[in-house]
């Protein structure tokens, strides 16, 4: 317990659970694998895991056991959650049965690929360790909960909130690089932010962004808005753990408080909106900052002429798994191309535009108000 890193410690700390973790730890073995199965875990999907016994052979702590605090990390390693061991049983690997499978909700929840997978996990493992996998060897069947951050009871979801549970796992899939985007964007704040900053975040719903930058600037102050009561709920859930640096508004631009703040972000949000009512948000946007303060946009923007729209869209079909993007994208979202993003940005006081982010279909700017 004494080797659990000081941010894992200071992160359970802030949640108020009594007592102490377990221990730190991610789900899966490479960054991406981490990123993807935390976020079946926050939304509720994932409520069990299955580990070799042989991990825990040197562990002083012994064997999990029920009411044990987990801290779980992310890819990056930054601690995101809390979980509660419910149940413990530990057999040969070849006795494990559908209702476990079903329990740990990975990919389609069936038990074939349930141990499709862990077989290929383990193998890597073993290969890596130096010893034989088998079906006999002893594995830990651990269910657990999730008790930070909180999260509804199916029962109580309408359809709205449904879909903000699922908004962290649905945009992660179908949006490139989504986890790095928001490195990215805390990184170009951070360029001429002061240590105690104030950052405006206009389509806040879900919290991504919120908590990513909340995680990597203990310092900033944030204000967030965004006009569904069911995202900013969720908003309210995931950080949690940051919730005396937040405050959360219902409502659009003009129901923000008028700053001054020192930087901006508006993250996937601008493409829902006629150019127009952009060019109007972008300005409101800009009259509440303070001069030469950082604002980072990024969202849908890609060429329309002459079929390149047609095709960008086919792109992201195939990369997002959309079913039927071409015609839903073009009725809902008022796309535009990226010079005409960059002049909106300019017409709204905004100078200095550099592109920092280009996945697909999709753009990023930082500009600085003049």
């Amino acid at each position: 317990m004494s080797d659990l890193p000081s941010d894992a410690l200071d992160f359970f700390a802030k949640t108020g659970l009594p007592g102490r973790p377990r221990g730190f730890d991610g789900f899966g073995d490479s960054p991406q694998m981490q990123d993807e199965l935390l976020d079946l875990v926050l939304i509720g999907r994932k409520q069990a895991t299955c580990t070799l016994a042989r991990w825990f052979e040197n562990d002083p702590a012994g064997l999990p056991k029920p009411g044990d605090f987990w801290v779980i990390h992310d890819g990056s390693k930054t601690p995101r959650a809390v979980v509660r061991t419910t149940s413990v049983e530990v057999k040969p690997i070849r006795e494990a049965d559908a209702q476990f499978a079903w329990d740990e909700g990975e990919g389609d929840r069936s038990f074939e690929y349930w141990l499709r997978e862990h077989r290929a996990f383990w193998q890597r493992e073993a290969d890596r360790e130096g010893f034989t996998y088998s079906d006999d060897l002893e594995a830990v069947f651990e269910r657990f909960e999730l008790v930070w951050p909180q999260r509804r009871e199916p029962g109580s979801m309408t359809r709205e909130t449904t879909d903000a549970n699922g908004y962290a796992v649905r945009v992660a899939r179908q949006i490139p690089g989504l986890r790095d985007l928001h490195r990215m964007v805390t990184v170009l704040l951070a360029e001429q932010l002061p240590t105690n900053g104030h950052v405006l975040v206009l389509g806040a719903g879900g919290g991504l962004e919120l908590n990513a930058m909340a995680e990597l600037q203990p310092d900033w102050q944030f204000d967030g808005v965004d006009p569904s009561a069911d995202m900013l709920a969720q908003a309210r859930e995931l950080t949690a753990p940051f919730a005396d640096r937040i405050t959360l508004h219902e409502g659009y631009i003009e129901n923000a408080p008028v700053g001054p703040y020192d930087g901006a972000v508006c993250l996937l949000t601008l493409h829902f909106l006629p150019q127009a009512e952009r060019l109007r948000t972008l300005r409101e946007i800009a009259q509440r900052l303070r001069p030469a303060a950082p604002l980072v946009t990024a969202h849908h923007s890609f060429p329309l002429a002459d079929g390149a729209q047609d095709r960008w869209l086919g792109r992201y079909a195939a990369y997002s798994g959309t079913q039927s993007p071409l015609t839903a994208m073009k009725d809902r979202l008022p796309v535009l191309p990226p010079e005409t993003d960059e002049a909106l940005l300019r017409q709204a006081g905004f100078t200095d535009i550099e592109l920092f982010w280009a996945a697909l279909t999709f753009k990023g700017w930082v500009s600085w108000r003049r």
